[in-house]
């Protein structure tokens, strides 16, 4: 098993577009991180207008949470597969953990800051 660091990996590289294998950051897009966003900014919207706002706060964060948290779970995975550990692994398990404990909104708001 491989433990690789930022400040100490040994094969340096450029991060371009074929940079989706090297296990240091998940693959998102921008219309997907948008759509999470915007998702998750509208449950801390509805929470802080609508009293009763609640289920509806709860749906929007767990679709933007699931759409932000979706590659960074994928690209934990793969890691794990081919015997990498990185920060992925990490926040896969802060985003999971929200999820587990019914938190939406901080795990779109983790899934985001990744």
């Amino acid at each position: 098993m491989q433990i690789t660091s930022l400040l100490s990996r040994e094969d340096q590289h450029a991060h371009d577009a074929s940079c989706g294998a090297c296990g240091e950051h998940a693959p998102v897009r921008l219309w997907q991180t948008l759509i999470g966003v915007v998702f998750v900014v509208n449950a801390f919207i509805i929470d802080g207008l609508m009293s009763h706002g609640g289920t509806v706060a709860s749906a929007s964060a767990l679709i933007g949470a699931c759409v932000l948290g979706y590659p960074i779970v994928m690209t934990a995975y793969k890691d794990l597969r081919a015997g990498v550990l990185s920060i992925n692994e990490l926040v896969a398990i802060a985003v999971l953990a929200a999820f587990a404990s019914g938190d939406y909104k901080t795990a779109g708001v983790v899934a985001f800051s990744c």
